[in-house]
């Protein structure tokens, strides 16, 4: 899925990320994505062992994401942690605290509209998250001061794979692909889900989806198959203003509790 071209680990020069789990690596982290993809593609390597703090990350056509065995990619509770791509690259996107945004809009969950942890634009392609580590969300002491935002979500991307990682701690869907297509998420734990839905993977509009081998234990639907049409709830990362039907979604061999 990807070209393999290049292989970087994220705490060598020139990207130097900490993994201390105190010091924000974010851009670290962003600055090994963006390179891999610039040289046509290959694999960004998160080190074993480490826990790497970090606001959210963009996903970018042709890269691998691959944890090595416990690597950590632990969520910031500091909102200035966070950004939005624009024309220049990155800038500050401040997510909200809480867990709704509008009180007229039913369900108007504060996922919905902060960006995911793990995000991939419109029109990414032919990406991977994979390797046996750890997607870890903010501590839960406080409800009403975590970040709610889900651990992986996409829009408008094709050709993907998720596999062997774990998601802990989390306070919305675990997964969230919206408009997407032609993807496979295997082998993936959801577990610990805390102060939210809890839900697992939530498919929108999606089609040409398999998800297979996973096991979770959520606190609402596991797996959340649904088409949409103009949904008020839609964000600064998604949209549903197009209509796409959800098709040829195969679920098989997992272990689902809810």
């Amino acid at each position: 899925m990807t070209n393999n071209q290049l292989t970087v680990r994220v705490c060598e020069a020139p990207f130097c990320a900490k993994g201390d789990g105190i010091t924000n690596d974010r851009a670290s982290i962003q600055a090994a994505i963006d390179c891999v993809a610039a040289n046509g593609g290959g694999t960004v390597i998160l080190d074993a062992g480490k826990v790497y703090l970090s606001g959210n990350l963009f996903l970018k056509s042709h890269v691998e994401l691959h944890f090595e065995d416990g690597a950590t990619l632990l969520q910031s509770s500091e909102a200035d942690d966070y950004v939005k791509p624009v024309d220049t690259g990155y800038a500050l996107c401040r997510p909200q605290y809480g867990h709704n945004l509008y009180s007229h809009i039913k369900w108007s969950h504060l996922w919905y509209y902060n960006y995911p942890l793990l995000f991939a634009e419109p029109g990414t392609h032919d990406f991977k998250i994979s390797g046996h580590g750890i997607v870890k969300m903010m501590p839960d002491d406080e409800p009403e001061k975590i970040l709610k935002v889900c651990p992986i979500g996409f829009y408008r991307v094709h050709h993907f794979e998720i596999s062997d990682i774990t998601i802990t701690n989390y306070h919305s869907y675990a997964m969230m692909p919206f408009t997407s297509d032609h993807g496979v998420i295997r082998n993936v734990t959801v577990e610990k889900w805390s102060h939210g839905n809890g839900d697992g993977i939530c498919l929108m509009n999606c089609q040409h989806i398999r998800i297979t081998g996973c096991k979770m234990h959520t606190g609402d639907d596991s797996v959340y198959i649904f088409s949409s049409y103009k949904d008020p709830r839609g964000g600064g990362w998604w949209s549903s203003d197009e209509p796409q039907a959800s098709l040829n979604i195969e679920v098989d061999h997992c272990d689902l509790k809810s």
